[in-house]
């Protein structure tokens, strides 16, 4: 090997690690350059219409089962018998009345899944045979523990809960 062999691979050596330095970010920059970046102006009013449009929405989207539609002069009478009905043999089951011109309509449950609308929709066949499973957008869900006026949150269990812990050296 001769002389100028060795240096090649020195300096070689030398900028491969030197490269890698730079990539990695361990050698400092001399100078720091700033960067614009040009962009269609249009895409800053898409992003506050997304802005603004998720901002007003009240809920996620979701399923429930449409129970009833109707259209016509007795359309409105209809469906508010309909969730009346529904009210008062399932009160824990939220009934909401849905006007979209021209058809009065009554949908029950806030399921965030499909398969949870199906199977609200099979415990409601035999009152509502007319059925089916919709998307919608549901109500958000609580995050927080509710408590009943009996004592119990919305699951039926007893809140605060106890937790009761033993330290190691008790239990000897």
């Amino acid at each position: 090997m001769n002389i100028l062999q060795v240096v090649a691979i020195v300096i070689t050596i030398l900028y491969n690690g030197y490269d890698n330095a730079h990539a990695q970010g361990i050698v400092a920059r001399s100078s720091d350059t700033l960067s614009h970046v040009v962009r269609d102006s249009r895409i800053d009013l898409l992003l506050q219409a997304h802005i603004t449009q998720n901002k007003n929405r009240v809920g996620i989207e979701g399923y429930r089962v449409q129970i009833y539609s109707g259209s016509g002069n007795e359309a409105r009478k209809g469906a508010n018998d309909v969730r009346k009905q529904i009210i008062t043999s399932n009160p824990d089951l939220a009934a909401h009345l849905v006007y979209q011109p021209p058809n009065f309509k009554v949908r029950v449950g806030d399921c965030r899944t499909e398969v949870e609308a199906i199977r609200l929709k099979r415990s409601l066949e035999y009152d509502f045979p007319q059925g089916f499973v919709v998307r919608d957008i549901i109500k958000l869900p609580h995050l927080s523990i509710e408590q009943r006026e009996d004592g119990m949150d919305a699951n039926g269990l007893d809140t605060p809960v106890e937790i009761q812990t033993q330290s190691i050296d008790e239990g000897r």
